[in-house]
């Protein structure tokens, strides 16, 4: 996931696009879950603690995620011409009312994407590293106009 955000994010050329760039990157591995996207764009968890004390226990994020490089004055910061992800977990034409994508917001886009039209979002409070997600309102039988039970076949 990391490297096909970078893949897409670098078509587009080197400088930010004058509008969010919002890319969509759709698994067909039935593995893949949340908790995959945000390490990859976000960076993965680990633990830090201190020997002996018992109580510096804490999790945190690795600087690692597509969005959040091993940041110095120096370097540039990874992944700000990206806006937002769109990501579709094993999307298959027979899912296609079971679940719609959720879009994973970058707190630091070069352009800031700040809407959601309705679909769940997951992003970091830039303060604490906190994840936020927020439900969405769109549902996808809704959106596509189709009985939740679809594919359906009739009793013969």
């Amino acid at each position: 996931m990391h490297e096909a955000l970078s893949r897409k994010g670098r078509r587009y050329g080197r400088e930010p696009l004058s509008l969010p760039l919002i890319v969509a990157v759709l698994t067909t591995s039935g593995f893949v879950n949340e908790d995959d996207v945000t390490d990859a764009v976000f960076g993965r968890k680990e633990y830090e603690w201190y020997a002996g004390d018992a109580d510096s226990v804490r999790l945190l994020r690795k600087p690692n995620g597509y969005w959040r490089g091993d940041w110095s004055v120096d370097a540039p910061q990874r992944g700000t011409r990206v806006s937002a992800a769109l990501f579709g977990p094993n999307i298959r034409c027979d899912r296609v009312p079971a679940k719609l994508p959720q879009l994973w917001i970058n707190p630091w886009a070069a352009v800031p994407f700040n809407q959601d039209d309705g679909f769940t979002t997951t992003t970091v409070r830039d303060d604490d590293g906190e994840i936020i997600r927020n439900e969405g309102t769109l549902r996808a039988p809704a959106v596509f106009s189709l009985d939740p039970a679809w594919p359906f076949f009739p009793e013969m």
